[in-house]
């Protein structure tokens, strides 16, 4: 880190991605801010994944290892991390130029938050634009002291995926390493709510880089079944269990004691899903399709991050998968999960979009709050200088 410019560490975590990691590493690599080192882990790739890293040479750091999920990848990167500022970049998305100056900035801001987080663009393949974003246009992302609103904050709701987040490194260094056996994939479903326990977080309502869609990635749309749903449930539960233990350990009262204590939307909505298509397999057992679909509908109608005609279209949804035939279910149950299959309707949906909460007042709820104060990084932990006057040059 120079004396005045805090680093940015951009962390790759690839394989069997030779095919998409040179369009990763370039996009890392060509930031308009000047401070970033690029770090490469490649998970046991089989491809030729080494020798597309081997030819970038000293521009950046690379790590090998056997293969052992996303998490894993991400704890190894980290630990050879210097940086006071994280990304975790998956190989088969980009950045754009400009968004780590724009992270950046963020982070100089008071309070200064534990995550950054912004828009990713969804492209084909190919890397041909859609007409799609991740989270979509229409909902609002989390903003501010999210403490008491992850009750109804799931691991999707408003959150951007793993290359769409920037991370305070003194955050990371309480709340990694990112549970291994849990997250072989989807570690943000972790990290995201992980960082918003220990401090405020920063929406940027811009578009920071691409998510891409392709057929071996773990959002492959035609991957709708019940086992998949089902995995996604048994994930959230365990989660719940390693987020409830960073709870405790940080002092964060009335943290839900059980993932089936939170009333949110989008796990009701994985759970109706499940009940339809697989009841004798559901994860979790006594539920009925019944009290799953209302309290999904009522979670649906209390939300504040989307717009009323938004919602009254998902309490249509859980009313819907209570009544339609079961071979009808997965068509339905693609069309909430995977808003790309959506095709047009996307852009009307982009139209609707939610009132900005007044100042005080969460965007998941209608009441002020005055929490108590997040506890206290460490000078050792925290040890930029986000005073410097650099921060008014860098580009918006």
């Amino acid at each position: 880190m120079s004396a005045n410019r805090p680093l940015v560490s951009i962390i790759i975590d690839n394989y069997n991605y030779a095919r998409f990691l040179p369009d990763a590493m370039v996009s890392a690599l060509s930031q308009t801010y000047p401070s970033t080192e690029v770090i490469v882990v490649d998970d046991g790739s089989t491809d030729d994944s080494r020798s597309v890293i081997a030819s970038y040479g000293a521009r950046v750091v690379a790590v090998f290892q056997d293969n052992a999920g996303q998490a894993a990848a991400l704890n190894a990167g980290f630990a050879r991390s210097r940086g006071d500022v994280v990304v975790f970049l998956d190989a088969d998305d980009t950045l754009g130029r400009d968004i780590i100056a724009q992270v950046v900035r963020a982070f100089a801001s008071d309070p200064r938050p534990a995550l950054v987080q912004y828009r990713l663009a969804v492209v084909g393949a190919d890397g041909s634009p859609t007409v799609d974003f991740r989270p979509p246009m229409h909902v609002a992302m989390p903003t501010g002291d999210l403490r008491e609103d992850l009750a109804s904050l799931d691991n999707h709701t408003g959150w951007s995926p793993t290359s769409g987040a920037a991370y305070s490194a003194a955050v990371l260094r309480r709340v990694l390493p990112i549970p291994e056996r849990t997250f072989r994939l989807c570690a943000d479903e972790y990290l995201t709510r992980a960082a918003a326990l220990c401090g405020p977080v920063r929406s940027l309502d811009v578009v920071g880089g691409t998510y891409r869609l392709h057929a071996a990635n773990n959002y492959a749309t035609s991957r709708t079944n019940a086992a998949n749903l089902q995995a996604t449930i048994r994930r959230a539960l365990e989660s719940h269990e390693h987020l409830r233990t960073l709870a405790d350990r940080l002092g964060v009262r009335d943290f839900p004691t059980r993932a089936t204590d939170m009333v949110n939307m989008t796990f009701l909505a994985y759970r109706t899903a499940s009940m339809k298509l697989a009841p004798a397999t559901h994860p979790i057992p006594g539920e009925t399709l019944l009290e799953v679909a209302f309290n999904g509908a009522v979670a649906a109608w209390k939300r504040r991050d989307i717009s009323a005609p938004i919602r009254a279209l998902h309490v249509i949804w859980f009313a819907a998968m209570l009544f339609v035939p079961q071979r009808l279910a997965p068509r339905l149950a693609r069309a909430f999960f995977y808003p790309e299959t959506r095709g047009r309707i996307n852009r009307l949906l982009a139209k609707w979009k939610p009132r900005r909460p007044r100042a005080g007042v969460s965007h998941l709820s209608a009441a002020p709050r005055h929490p108590p104060p997040y506890p206290q990084a460490s000078r050792r932990e925290d040890a930029a200088d986000w005073t410097s006057p650099v921060f008014a040059n860098q580009r918006p």
